[in-house]
Parts: structure tokens; sequence; C-alpha cells
């Protein structure tokens, strides 16, 4: 299913409520960073070769495999959608989302600044710049492993 620049993804209420659930688990929201320039990425991983081929046919993305040099590590089968199709696919599963959901919200709030006609490729002002900065690192501390401290 490739996805055009005004489109959205077709998915079944059901299927939109599973994959959120899915991603809740086992997926990774949030930016990477290359010098100033930022890039949203949702990546979803797991050791279920079967279940990855289904979510990587939904989202019409590359499925990729990482394997382990360690003798008792499954190989693992990860998707990964960027930018403009990562904010629709996000935008359409906002309401199903739980445990990702404050990752959502900072990536839709940094895709406004780019949105609005400050995209990365001109200069934009420095206070639209300093945004992404924060809205980049909050999604750090939102992502961070480690203890939870709730």
């Amino acid at each position: 299913m490739k996805i055009g620049r005004t489109t959205e993804f077709k998915l079944s209420k059901i299927t939109k409520a599973w994959l959120a659930g899915f991603i809740d688990g086992e997926g990774y929201i949030g930016l990477t960073k290359k010098g100033e320039r930022f890039q949203v990425i949702v990546r979803i991983g797991t050791t279920h070769r079967a279940t990855m081929l289904y979510v990587s046919t939904l989202l019409g993305a590359p499925l990729y495999t990482d394997r382990k040099n360690k003798p008792n590590w499954k190989d693992c089968y990860i998707t990964v959608i960027y930018d403009h199709r990562a904010e629709l696919l996000l935008k359409s599963l906002l309401p199903y989302l739980i445990t990702k959901r404050e990752q959502v919200l900072a990536i839709l709030e940094y895709r406004k600044t780019i949105n609005s006609g400050n995209n990365q490729f001109n200069r934009a002002p420095v206070q639209v710049i300093q945004k992404r900065r924060d809205i980049y690192n909050r999604l750090r501390g939102l992502n961070k492993r480690g203890k939870c401290l709730i």
C-alpha cells in the first residue's frame, strides 16, 4: 500500500486498535537528530516474523532483519516509517494509543513546526529551532530506558 502526500492510511477501526496496541508494546516513536535537522521515526520490531510481515504490509514499508550474534537470541524483524507517513499513521492511531500517547502528541507538535512553512531545508526562525530542540529533548526523556519513576 503506497501512501501519497495527501492520502491517509486506510485501516479499519479494529486494525487501528490492534496496531496501536502493538506499537504501544513493541514500538518506538521519536525523533532522530542529524546535525540541526530532525526526522520523525516510527520503528516497530519483534521476533515473530509473521506478525511483522503483516505490520509491514499494513504500512507499505519494508521489513528488515536484525540478526543477533548471540547463540540463544532470535532474529528481530523490524519495519520503519518516517516523517510525513509517520505523521499520517500516528494521527490515525492517536485515539487508540495509551502508552505512547505523549510521544505522539509531541511528534504532532513538532510536525506543526514543519508544516507551517518552516521546513528543515529552509532556515527556520531561532524560536522554531529552539522549540524543535525542546520537543526532541522531551521525547528523549519519554523514551528513556531504565527504572520507572512513577
